[in-house]
């Protein structure tokens, strides 16, 4: 899996914001948001290996709510492109042998109705694990732990929807679970909602998917495990 969890490379895609610098007290040392995208460089490179082979035999790419309701809500962004660079890393997980699983939200959507399908151009394999969930965080009353246990995943790579909502919680409930995680930062997407829902502030899609990005890549060391933003090109398994 390539992503440096020593030096979190920053990872957040240009086409989402303007970059941002974090300010280490070290010109040689900041890192800027389209590192990424213009190649991470010799000491990325290096954590990037150092990654990957601890993660060789205990990834899985989990795919969360990519479905037909959620990507229809309101002010989603560039809900096509983030269903086509997901569906560029399945092909990358499948080529190295790493489990898809599959999450769906069937609160608000029955299963089977049109809403709870996944999006055109995502077709399970057979063999892929499919969860329904009724929680924000993926976790919650399912089988996901016991699905991850029998493959022997310590480490989850994410994509899907909704950034603030079920990819966050799901996001921290594998942290506190005990889990590495890895968000594809241009591979999730979300919704707007009027400023009522958000203090009286209109809050724009782009701007929560930066800050999601900018929080999983800054603020989600734990004891023992980690977080850490890559976009779906630079993502290997």
């Amino acid at each position: 899996m390539i992503c440096d969890l020593t030096e979190r490379p920053g990872s957040v895609s240009e086409s989402l914001a303007p970059a941002y610098t974090r300010d280490m007290n070290d010109s040689a040392n900041q890192k800027t948001s389209n590192s990424v995208d213009k190649g991470m460089g010799e000491k990325a490179d290096l954590g990037a290996r150092d990654a990957a082979r601890r993660y060789s035999n205990g990834t899985a790419l989990l795919v969360i709510d990519l479905q037909k309701d959620v990507l229809s809500a309101p002010g989603t962004w560039d809900a096509e492109g983030v269903v086509a660079r997901t569906g560029n890393v399945i092909g990358k997980a499948r080529a190295a042998g790493v489990p898809v699983i599959w999450v769906q939200d069937c609160d608000d959507m029955p299963i089977g109705s049109p809403g709870w399908q996944l999006a055109e151009g995502l077709t399970p394999a057979a063999a892929d694990p499919r969860i329904n969930k009724k929680y924000g965080d993926s976790f919650e009353e399912t089988d996901l732990v016991r699905v991850l246990e029998e493959r022997g995943v310590h480490h989850l790579v994410v994509c899907g929807a909704q950034s603030d909502a079920c990819i966050r919680a799901t996001l921290h409930g594998a942290l506190v679970r005990g889990y590495d995680v890895t968000l594809v930062s241009d591979a999730h997407t979300t919704g707007e909602h009027p400023a009522e829902f958000s203090g009286g502030e209109s809050i724009s899609a782009r701007t929560k998917i930066n800050f999601t990005n900018m929080y999983v890549q800054w603020g989600t060391e734990y004891p023992g495990r980690t977080g850490a933003t890559a976009t779906a090109a630079v993502v290997e398994f």
